[in-house]
């Protein structure tokens, strides 16, 4: 991460459940007219559903819940790890892992927005040229990334199959999110790997 200044801390959405305000992550979005506002998207999960969600933030309050999406037949410790990118064009793209548990396989859905935030669609149901199979892998952390019109995706997973489980891949996009090719797969297990 870019360093920088902290100059306080306040709560979005202060919430005691173990189960709510999962895995967040924030961006900072600019207008073209120069005005900026936040956005978070995190997820939370009720009785057997997982959900995605989002809060914008303008001045000093942050806005209403929006849910962005909400998947039936949650197991534990699947979780979604949403992640948020802006484009230059002001869209606003979410990207989470979507599962298949009767086939054991996961794969990264992306959503996105034209109107900050207020209506989601989805733009690609499965953006990975291939599901990862959760039988010994657990999807992690997504974090996502724009520069010239390319779009880069570092994800990490548990491997349960190798005594050194950390793995992280790194996808890349030429089409603004619908679809990735992997990059690279770093894997902990490789002598000539730092990680």
């Amino acid at each position: 991460d870019v360093p920088a200044v902290i100059s306080s801390w306040e709560n979005v959405d202060f919430n005691s459940s173990p189960e709510f305000n999962l895995h967040p992550d924030l961006v900072n979005v600019t207008r073209t007219d120069g005005t900026d506002y936040m956005v978070t998207v995190y997820e939370f999960v009720s009785g057997t559903n997982s959900r995605v969600a989002m809060r914008k933030r303008e001045g000093d309050t942050w806005g209403a819940e929006s849910i962005i999406t909400v998947e039936s037949g949650y197991v534990a410790g699947r979780y979604k790890h949403p992640s948020i990118l802006v484009l230059p064009t002001g869209r606003l793209l979410v990207f989470y892992w979507v599962y298949d548990h009767l086939n054991s396989i996961a794969q990264i859905q992306m959503q996105y927005s034209n109107d900050e935030g207020a209506s989601w669609t989805i733009g690609a149901d499965y953006t990975l040229p291939d599901q990862i199979s959760t039988v010994t892998r657990t999807p992690g952390r997504i974090r996502c990334g724009y520069k010239d019109g390319q779009i880069l995706i570092l994800t990490q997973v548990k491997d349960s199959s190798t005594a050194r489980p950390d793995l992280i891949l790194q996808y890349g996009s030429d089409d603004l999110g619908t679809s990735f090719l992997l990059v690279f797969e770093m894997a902990g297990d490789i002598p000539t790997n730092t990680g």
